[in-house]
């Protein structure tokens, strides 16, 4: 029997994506563009019902790119979904 491929849609007129098509313009932030790419495809894995391929990969490279747009906030909830955990941050 075949294998049946799974297609990720990309909305071309989300917000997100129009931010990342400018980011990927800039080679200083092309480190930054993949990372969210990897996460977006994650993502889409889980809301699938899969699992990430990497599940420990996958939270800390979540926990990474959340950490530097958390300035403001005064605690951060990151689910982890290998060890289904809660990993609390308070801001110091």
């Amino acid at each position: 029997q075949g294998v049946s491929l799974k297609i990720m849609e990309i909305n071309p007129n989300h917000k997100l994506i129009k931010k990342l098509t400018k980011m990927s313009k800039s080679k200083d932030l092309l480190g930054k563009v993949e990372d969210v790419a990897l996460l977006l495809y994650e993502q889409s894995r889980i809301v699938e019902g899969d699992k990430p391929s990497d599940p420990i990969a996958f939270s800390k490279k979540l926990i990474e790119t959340l950490t530097p747009s958390l300035d403001s906030w005064s605690i951060l909830i990151v689910f982890s979904f290998h060890l289904l955990d809660y990993i609390i941050i308070k801001r110091g």
